[in-house]
């Protein structure tokens, strides 16, 4: 036998709480609020999606915001 741990198994019955945490303490998103309430609060975008026709969705938002996509050429 040998003194190594036992490694742990993920199972559903432990969940996702005992798996460790993917981003460091004090990390900063790039923007303050989510694409799904940008899409739908920000008048600039939902203009731009209305002058390229198409749908202000979440997709839409984060691709505007990265300056890329066809609402942001419009």
């Amino acid at each position: 036998m040998s003194d190594a741990p036992e490694k742990q198994k993920f199972t559903a019955a432990k969940g996702l709480k005992n798996l460790p945490k993917m981003s460091s303490p004090g990390h900063r998103h790039k923007f303050e609020i989510h694409n799904e309430q940008f899409a739908k609060e920000n008048q600039e975008f939902q203009t731009a999606c209305q002058a390229a026709g198409v749908k202000p969705t979440a997709r839409q938002a984060s691709k505007f915001r990265n300056k890329k996509g066809r609402a942001f050429y419009a």
